[in-house]
């Protein structure tokens, strides 16, 4: 990114990672902080939880907003977990407000056959072999895979297991999701389930109504992969939003 900024030396940026960047990536991004320093930005930095700003998620994510010669200012934020009853802030949004109410998913295999994953708005799901289903009707919402009798795990989560203890579980319906990823519907890659425990995985609409897209938004490919990393890796739209008017306030 640094060399897009000295070739293209935007009037603004806003920039978004993982909050590891600033601890193991520290010499990749103070060489960032430096450039931006040296082609005259104003810059401020912190990490953000996407659920203080109305996303029905739990997501800690670094983010960066600078000026050429202006600062840009971070917007305030509207929830909390715990609000303080004369904050005017929200309680934190949870998964049931979120896709509590959407329709029935079909699997990607049904959807290629009838009209494609566009033709059901993309409430798809993936094709499960028949040991994550018992992995999944297993799981117990918001619990995590240390509660799951050990004979159903794979045989590298056996024998006292203290990895990743998220996978193969289930949302709980009043907490905000984990954090929506590329494998956002994939079991085997975090907490995917889905709260209802008649189903199996969240949907990819449901990944991104969780990850604050409209439901109207469309998804222009047959490509499951593609979709689910898009989503996964996109900066929350409604955080988005709130950044984009500060840039323009500050431009303005």
């Amino acid at each position: 990114m640094g060399s897009l900024i000295e070739r293209l030396r935007p009037k603004a940026l806003m920039m978004e990672n993982v909050p590891g960047l600033a601890a193991r990536g520290k010499p990749i991004f103070d060489k960032f902080l430096r450039i931006l320093r040296g082609h005259g930005y104003l810059y401020d930095w912190r990490v953000e939880q996407m659920a203080n700003f109305g996303l029905a998620q739990s997501r800690r994510r670094l983010v960066l907003l600078a000026g050429r010669g202006f600062p840009v200012t971070f917007p305030s934020p509207t929830h909390a977990r715990v609000p303080n009853p004369n904050s005017g802030l929200k309680e934190w949004r949870t998964v049931r407000e979120a896709i509590g109410e959407t329709c029935a998913p079909v699997t990607l295999r049904r959807a290629l056959r009838n009209g494609g994953p566009e033709a059901h708005n993309w409430y798809v799901v993936r094709d499960l072999q028949p040991q994550t289903k018992a992995r999944l009707r297993a799981a117990q919402p918001g619990e995590t895979w240390l509660g799951v009798d050990e004979a159903l795990r794979p045989e590298c989560h056996q024998g006292g297991y203290n990895g990743f203890t998220n996978v193969y579980g289930r949302m709980a319906w009043d907490e905000p999701a984990p954090t929506i990823t590329g494998g956002c519907t994939t079991p085997c890659k975090g907490r995917f389930g889905h709260p209802d425990r008649r189903r199996y995985t969240i949907s990819v609409r449901e990944a991104a109504l969780l990850q604050g897209f409209p439901e109207n938004y469309r998804f222009v490919t047959d490509e499951m992969d593609a979709v689910c990393d898009l989503i996964g890796n996109a900066v929350p739209p409604p955080y988005a939003r709130l950044v984009g008017r500060k840039v323009l306030k500050a431009l303005r």
